[in-house]
This record gives structure tokens, C-alpha cells and sequence, in this order.
């Protein structure tokens, strides 16, 4: 939640320097610096704090499971749809921040002649796994073109053309890195695909010695997919991500969209189960005049499950933004089945997050959390998480 504080002071010095020296140059403000790590620094997590929202609400399994009757039309108690986005997008997040975390843990480092690593990466203690990762530019997005990276840890350039990388540069001089990332899980003679990205800025890790958590995930994008259960019924999990959680404009925003393919079995009968999930948090200073500090939050998601569940709608589609440290949620939301039958749905409702009671909607505006004229996200495809095709089946060394 806390962007930017180490320069924060710096900032403070450098506005009082240019009040008292402005006559005295002409120039403008200097170019931001972006910190530059000793190892390569990979997000630990994408998540946004969006616990405000979740209220009184019973979770989001609750929340579909109360909605399961077609006979549902209407509302007294919000609670349950208010909490349905953001506890959805935390349970994702969830699953990711596995992933996320040993990739953190590594200890790789930023030079121009690092191009390749190969080394352990832990899961937990009894499961370690092998790692070979690519830091060569690639086609991420498949739209023909490389990314624009170093082609080794230096976001500023690669051997032989720099000797050195420093530990801060001018953010205009940052240039994206790129990884591809095989796994070697234990017990296997074979690397298979594990995650593919750019990191367009580092994250930066907490400074335990400070009193202010500067922990900040960075910017960037990649997609991750892993197989796991047994072989007769695996479940494959893919994410496709794009993250900004450093804007040298707005300390306070970040954002994370993701895309999420979760393909399995039912466990009793067998049959094939697929969800599609496409969700985007937003972060952002609220608008002035709100007598407190506080941060605005928009939470959008899609969820689409194959074939429909037991319990809930098959399709969930939601938009809801609130304030932290208030008391108000504005929303607007559907629920259906994949066939189109109606189950629930609201729009531009105003309801208090402590009660799940529906309020004036003139409070929702006051507050500019109002989300009148939001559309709804599109459908997550599985395009949006599949591997890139330049992202070769096995090992590139």
C-alpha cells in the first residue's frame, strides 16, 4: 500500500530547493530515478489490498451459494455480492503468490553478463525444484516484434557494451527485462515450461531497518502455467498478468489485471470442468476534499464456469468501487447462467459495506466511487494465457 515512501523526504527537500532556488534556473524538475537491485527482483505478489470491500459479507463461495436458486430476483442484504469481486480476485491471488513467491526467493544477479541462470528454487522444504531461465529478448505478446529487452539482468544494457550496472538511473534510461523460465520439478529427468515475462521496473523489497514498508511489486507482465494432480485427472492452471504497481506520477496507484484459465475434473463424476476468470483492480488517489487520507479502489471481474456449477450462476460479472476507510460501495452486477437464464442483477447500486444495506446513491456520488457508466470486462479467452510461441518447449541452453 506504501509506494514511493523512500523518496518521499527526497522529494519533500527537493520541493523546498526548487521554492527558494527557481529564480536561479530555469530548468525544469529532475528526471525520477529508478533504483536498480543487486538480484534480479521478481514480484512476490500482484495483489491490492481490497479487504475494505469485503465487509460483512460471507465470502465468495457463500455468496454464490446463497444464489442459487433461479427464484432469486431481488435483494434486502448486498453483503454477499459487495464481498463476491474482491474476495474472488484475493482467492486468485492466492493461488499466484505460490508461484510468485519462490520466484522472489531467488538469488540472481543483476549484471550486464548475467544472460542465463540455472540453479534451485524451493517451494517448500521437502520440494525443490530446478530452475534455467532465458533473460534473451523475445516475443511476449506474439505480435512479431521482441520486447525491446537487455538480454541480461541490467535493465540499463549487456556486456560487452557496459561494463557495470549502478544501483540507480534515470527511469527514462531503463529498458525492460525479459525471462523464460523452465522447471525441473523433483523426481523428473525433464524442464518443462514454468513462466515467460518482461519486468519493466524491479520490484523493490521491504528495508526492515526503516520504519515505512517499502515494498512495491514493480511493473511488468508475464504468463505462468503449471500442471498439478494426479496424471488420470490433472488440473492445469494458467495466468496471464499485467501488472503497474509503480507510477512515478501518482505514488498511490498501482493495478493488476489478470486472466486465469482453471481447467480440471469434477471429482465424482468425472466430467471435464473448466473456469475462465478476467479481473482488473485499480488503485488511485480519491478526489480532494474527502477531509481524510484514504485511496480509492475499483474492482472488476468476469467468471465464466464449465459446465454450470451446482451451487451459483454460471457466468459472474462485477463492478464495484469503494473508498478505503468508508463506509460506502457503489456496484453494478449480473449473475446468470452460461445459457443466458437471468439469476441476479443490480446496477449503480449505493449500499453501505458494514450492513450490505442499499443507501442514497447521491452518498456513492459524493464520494466519486460511483460507478455509472462502467462497462463490464470482457470474457476471458484462453488465448489471454497461453504460452507465447517464442517460448520454446524446452531449454534454449
Amino acid at each position: 500500500m506504501k509506494r514511493y515512501l523512500r523518496l518521499l523526504p527526497w522529494l519533500f527537500l527537493l520541493s523546498l530547493a526548487v521554492s527558494f532556488s527557481g529564480c536561479l534556473s530555469s530548468g525544469g524538475p529532475p528526471a525520477p530515478v529508478g533504483e536498480i537491485p543487486a538480484v534480479v527482483s521478481f514480484p512476490e505478489s500482484v495483489g491490492i489490498d481490497v479487504s475494505q470491500a469485503i465487509g460483512g459479507g460471507a465470502g465468495a463461495g457463500a455468496a454464490l451459494k446463497g444464489l442459487s436458486t433461479p427464484k432469486i430476483q431481488t435483494l434486502d442484504d448486498f453483503s454477499d455480492i459487495i464481498s463476491l469481486g474482491p474476495i474472488t480476485f484475493n482467492a486468485f491471488n492466492f493461488l499466484l503468490d505460490g508461484f510468485l513467491g519462490p520466484l522472489a526467493d531467488l538469488q540472481v544477479p543483476v549484471s550486464p553478463t548475467v544472460k542465463t541462470f540455472e540453479g534451485p528454487m524451493t517451494f517448500a522444504p521437502e520440494v525443490v525444484v530446478t530452475v534455467k531461465i532465458d533473460f534473451s529478448d523475445f516475443d511476449l505478446d506474439g505480435d512479431g516484434a521482441t520486447e525491446g529487452c537487455t538480454g541480461c539482468t541490467c535493465p540499463l544494457g549487456c556486456a560487452p557494451q557496459a561494463a557495470e550496472c549502478p544501483s540507480q538511473a534515470p527511469v527514462g534510461d531503463l529498458r525492460p527485462v525479459c525471462y523464460r523460465i523452465w522447471l525441473r520439478d523433483v523426481g523428473r529427468t525433464e524442464f518443462v515450461r514454468f513462466s515467460a515475462g518482461r519486468i519493466d521496473r524491479y520490484a523493490t523489497r521491504d528495508d526492515p531497518a526503516t520504519p515505512v514498508d517499502e515494498k512495491n511489486a514493480g511493473n511488468g507482465s508475464f504468463r505462468l502455467g503449471v500442471t498439478t494432480g494426479e496424471a488420470t485427472a490433472p488440473e492445469n492452471l494458467a495466468f496471464g498478468v499485467i501488472y503497474e504497481h509503480r507510477d512515478d506520477a501518482d505514488p498511490a496507484f498501482k493495478s493488476t489485471e489478470f486472466f486465469v484459465q482453471d481447467q480440471g475434473f469434477h471429482p465424482e463424476t468425472g466430467e471435464p470442468t473448466q473456469d475462465l476468470v478476467h479481473a482488473d483492480v485499480q488503485q488511485e488517489s480519491p478526489r480532494p476534499g474527502l477531509g481524510k487520507e484514504t485511496l480509492k479502489k475499483s474492482v472488476k471481474l468476469d467468471m465464466r464456469s464449465e459446465p454450470d456449477p451446482e451451487e451459483g450462476p454460471g457466468i459472474v460479472q462485477y463492478i464495484g468501487g469503494f473508498l478505503d476507510d468508508f463506509d460506502f460501495w457503489s456496484g453494478t452486477f449480473n449473475l446468470q447462467e452460461t445459457d443466458g437464464s437471468p439469476r441476479l442483477s443490480g446496477e449503480n447500486v449505493c449500499a453501505r459495506i458494514s450492513t450490505g444495506l442499499e443507501a442514497p446513491r447521491q452518498n456513492c456520488l459524493d464520494l466519486g466511487i460511483d460507478v455509472g457508466g462502467e462497462e463490464f470486462l470482457r470474457p476471458a479467452q484462453p488465448s489471454d494465457v497461453a504460452f507465447p510461441a517464442d517460448f520454446p518447449a524446452t531449454p534454449t541452453f
